[in-house]
């Protein structure tokens, strides 16, 4: 399946009817909405950190209540893909090869399979199957791109840069090749 590297981690549904009285997750990791931390659970566990001194302090602001509760909608609406991280985490792998083919057409470098890695720990040691494009001994060029008029979040590994287009829409390709070209 197209989610296969998700499916050893937990839902929140299932760690509830596993018996957890809370359970708690980040907002924007895999449910693709705004950066928070989300706590749901049984009425009474829920009661209880209502009523903590520190509730009020971590509460979410409206802004970012709004934006969570579009981003539930998407979810209940069966929308989901129109979510930002999911539509970028379903792209395949063979429609990556090309977008990284005409890059590479402009900065050199070696294409390469391997695995997008998914955001800041949500699911550890996982990543999505992927194609990405190393350019070798580049990787001091990771600050200048992040720098740059048009930024660029690359990552390094080993010396070599990484060009990975999990997390890049394709009208923005001819501008990662722009400012890598650049910066080389």
């Amino acid at each position: 399946s197209d989610r296969a590297w998700l499916r050893s981690e937990p839902g929140v549904r299932q760690s509830l009817e596993m018996g957890s009285d809370l359970v708690t997750f980040s907002g924007d990791k895999l449910l693709g909405g705004p950066q928070a931390g989300i706590v749901v659970g049984s009425s009474e566990a829920i009661a209880l950190l209502q009523h903590h001194p520190l509730a009020r302090a971590l509460r979410i602001d409206g802004p970012t209540g709004a934006a969570l509760a579009a981003t539930l909608e998407a979810y209940a609406n069966g929308t989901v893909d129109d979510i930002p991280f999911w539509r970028l985490a379903h792209v395949s792998e063979a429609s990556l090869r090309p977008r990284l083919e005409a890059i590479r057409a402009v900065t050199g470098g070696d294409l390469r399979l391997g695995a997008s890695l998914i955001g800041a720990g949500s699911v550890p040691g996982t990543g999505i199957p992927s194609s990405y494009l190393a350019l070798a001994g580049a990787g001091e060029i990771y600050g200048p791109l992040l720098m740059g008029e048009s930024p660029v979040a690359t990552r390094r590994q080993e010396g070599d840069l990484i060009i990975d287009l999990r997390a890049v829409e394709e009208a923005d390709d001819a501008v990662v090749a722009e400012m890598v070209k650049r910066c080389l």
